[in-house]
């Protein structure tokens, strides 16, 4: 299978006929998803005339951080380590997989495509990213154990707090994914229209939204919820 790439809607695959000028919306998506396409030859493969989106969310922390042994156990020794967590940037990239050789003007194809740009929306609202910088943040002391063994050094202890930064950027992850799953289940993977459009892309990452989801971080994030920056940050969705 050709496979084509197109980075941020730099369209050079004109018999895909989808242009970032093409529909207004689908353009800002673009930019704002920072989107890259992959075209298929629908004949060739079982899942025909079906199109993918798949999100990366990543972020970048200058994380400094303190460290004391507590007591040893035995073969094992308690460290307690105090993240110093200043500044959080984040971003989400997407890649959609469509199949090639019909315009954007086909009105099946045309659904098809907004379908897929209706998860980039649901990826590219701003709540997420701010649950997830409300999360780093809140990441303050905690203990860790270690074999006695272990060298402690500074690169060692910055992977601890890593990986407890990644248990909340994969919670986020998940809840992201959770709303994908609801509009293909409510629209039965774009066949049919989303009914109440608005309502349903503001409820995705409200309180009600986030218990729908199991997000496990949900007490940690009962205050952002509460506050108009996060409250105002709205779904950008066609209409």
């Amino acid at each position: 299978m050709a496979v084509l790439l197109i980075a941020l809607g730099l369209m050079i695959c004109p018999s895909s006929g989808l242009t970032p000028m093409s529909d207004l919306y689908i353009a800002q998506m673009e930019r704002l998803g920072q989107v890259a396409y992959e075209f298929y030859n629908p004949a060739a493969g079982p899942n025909r005339n079906t199109g993918e989106t798949l999100f990366t969310l990543s972020y970048q922390v200058p994380a400094l951080a303190s460290w004391h042994e507590i007591k040893p156990e035995g073969s094992r020794v308690r460290l307690r380590i105090i993240p110093a967590i200043t500044a959080i940037r984040s971003s989400v990239r997407h890649h959609i997989r469509l199949p090639s050789g019909y315009a954007l003007s086909t009105g099946w194809y045309r659904n098809l495509v907004q379908h897929e740009f209706d998860h980039v929306a649901i990826s590219t609202d701003e709540r997420p990213r701010l649950l997830l910088k409300h999360l780093l943040l809140g990441v303050s002391d905690f203990e860790r154990e270690v074999p006695a063994e272990t060298r402690i050094t500074d690169k060692f202890v910055r992977a601890i707090i890593k990986e407890e930064l990644d248990h909340r950027k994969d919670a986020v992850v998940e809840l992201i994914r959770h709303g994908y799953e609801e509009l293909d289940h409510t629209t039965h993977h774009g066949e049919n229209p989303l009914p109440n459009r608005k309502e349903f892309f503001v409820a995705l990452f409200t309180e009600e939204g986030l218990q729908r989801a199991h997000f496990k971080y949900l007490e940690e994030a009962r205050a952002l919820l509460k506050t108009m920056p996060y409250r105002s940050n709205k779904t950008l969705q066609r209409p």
